[in-house]
């Protein structure tokens, strides 16, 4: 795969048939989810309102951000678990 960002990289492993779309637009809403987050506590370093910019306290999120964040970490850990079994890699 040639393409350089991670959501062209999922629409080409799944044009490849490395896995299904439906597998490729979960691993693609887990992105847009983690990107949001990410930029949620860089938001909340900048405005003084916590002490790092990589780090997001659970506790302040929704019931609902909490079962989506946790969806999203699993997808991201069959992805691992895929590359792992199909590739010998090791993560």
């Amino acid at each position: 795969v040639r393409e350089t960002n991670t959501l062209g990289r999922i629409n080409e492993l799944v044009k490849i048939g490395a896995f299904n779309s439906e597998a490729g637009n979960k691993l693609k809403n887990s992105f847009y989810f983690l990107s949001r987050f990410k930029i949620f506590a860089q938001v909340l370093y900048l405005t003084g309102k916590s002490e790092s910019d990589i780090y997001l306290d659970p506790k302040i999120l929704s019931d609902e951000e909490k079962a989506e964040l946790i969806e999203s970490l699993s997808q991201i850990e069959s992805l691992q678990k895929l590359l792992i079994d199909s590739m010998g890699l090791r993560l």
